[in-house]
C-alpha cells in the first residue's frame, strides 16, 4: 500500500500487505486508514504514527463485489460480502452480522446516514438498517431490516445519502441516476444525463447538487 500526499504530490510511506489491496478507506475523524486484502486480511493503520493498530482475517472480497467503509464516528468498520456485511467494532473487537438475504450476487456498496444511524446496501435492490442500537442487542439477535426495494435493472455500484439523510442517490450498470427517499424507499425522481455505466456519485455539502462519474 502507498500513501501519498495530494498537497505535496509525492509518495510519503509504502506499507507491506500479505496480498494484494482490494479495498481500503480512510476514517474521517481518527486519522487512521483501513486496508482489505483479496487473501481476506485487514488491517488498520494510524496515519501520524503509520502504525499498525490492529488487524483480522475475513472472508475473501469478492470480485467487483465488496466495499470497506468507516462508520460516520469511525467507531467501527463495515465490510460487504457475499451474503452478509461484517461490522467490526476496531477498538473492543467485537463483530456483529447483517444478513443480507436477497440483495443480488453480493454485496457491491455501501453507503451511512449522515449521523450514523442508517446503512444502505446494495447489489440488485436496496437494503436499509437502523444500526444506531445494534452493539447492546443481544449476540444472537439479528438486526431487523427496515425495508428493501424492488430490484432494480442492471447492478447498483454506488450509494450516496443526501446531508440530510432523507434522500438516497442510487448509481450503477443503469445510466439513470435515481434519487430514492428513504424514509419510503421509493424512487422520487431519475436523472439521465450518462449514456453509459455509472461507477460514483456524490452529493455537495449543501445537498443542492449531485455529480457522477460514468463510463462517458
Amino acid at each position: 500500500t502507498s500513501l501519498y500526499s495530494t498537497t505535496e504530490r509525492r509518495e510519503l510511506a509504502r506499507f507491506p500487505e500479505s496480498a494484494a489491496v482490494a479495498y481500503c478507506a480512510f476514517s474521517t475523524k481518527e486519522n487512521l486508514f483501513a486496508t482489505w486484502t483479496e487473501d481476506g486480511m485487514v488491517t488498520l493503520r494510524q496515519l501520524g504514527t503509520r502504525q499498525v493498530i490492529a488487524n483480522f482475517q475475513i472472508s475473501k472480497p469478492q470480485p467487483n463485489h465488496g466495499r470497506i467503509l468507516f462508520s460516520p464516528n469511525d467507531r467501527f468498520l463495515a465490510f460487504g460480502q457475499q451474503t452478509d456485511i461484517l461490522l467490526w467494532e476496531w477498538g473492543s473487537g467485537r463483530q456483529r452480522r447483517i444478513r443480507t438475504p436477497g440483495i443480488g450476487d453480493a454485496v457491491t456498496t455501501l453507503a451511512f446516514s449522515p449521523d450514523g444511524r442508517l446503512l444502505a446496501a446494495g447489489c440488485s435492490r436496496i437494503q436499509v438498517w437502523d444500526v444506531s442500537n445494534l452493539w447492546n442487542l443481544p449476540t444472537d439477535t439479528e438486526l431487523p431490516m427496515l425495508g428493501q426495494t424492488d430490484q432494480q435493472p442492471g447492478w447498483i455500484i454506488d450509494l450516496a445519502f443526501a446531508p440530510d439523510g432523507k434522500t438516497l442517490a442510487i448509481a450503477g450498470t443503469d445510466p439513470r441516476i435515481g434519487l430514492w427517499d428513504v424514509k419510503t424507499l421509493r424512487e422520487l425522481r431519475h436523472f439521465q444525463g450518462n449514456t453509459h455505466t455509472v461507477w460514483a456519485v456524490a452529493f455537495s455539502p449543501d445537498g443542492m447538487d449531485l455529480v457522477s462519474g460514468a463510463e462517458d
